[in-house]
């Protein structure tokens, strides 16, 4: 199997997990993330956890294998693509089929609650990825 970021998403299914509502709160007051009476849910969890940017645990890994692997995408490195042919394997492959659903749950949030649950629910799926990902090694 090609390397791939997986210590990276343990930490961050790790980072997931200790998140709680007052965390987001805190952070949302501090940050001023809230329009309206909404929550800003996208920006408070990349402030957490540098969720939708290039700096996140999983794309800063990926970066470093690709760098090692000589390899141009770093995104081939990633669990998102792991399962890809490499001719199926895409940028940002986070944001695109199967992980859509849980990716745009925590974009859009607009609580608090609601964006614990959206992080709760993408904690999950990325579990069930490296799962796979582990029982194919």
């Amino acid at each position: 199997m090609e390397k791939i970021n997986i210590k990276a998403a343990k930490k961050l299914l790790e980072r997931y997990r200790q998140i709680t509502i007052d965390d987001i709160g805190q952070e949302a007051e501090e940050s001023g993330l809230f329009v309206n009476g909404q929550l800003m849910g996208w920006i408070v969890a990349t402030n957490l956890t540098k969720f939708g940017s290039f700096d996140c645990l999983l794309c800063s890994a990926a970066k470093r294998i690709s760098f090692s692997e000589r390899k141009r995408d770093f995104c081939q490195c990633c669990i998102y693509n792991a399962e890809k042919l490499k001719q199926e394997k895409e940028s940002c492959k986070c944001k695109k089929g199967e992980n859509k659903k849980t990716y745009d749950a925590i974009d859009n949030s607009e609580s608090a609650n609601e964006l614990f649950r959206a992080l709760q629910e993408r904690a999950n799926h990325i579990e069930k990825i490296i799962n796979r990902l582990e029982d194919k090694q």
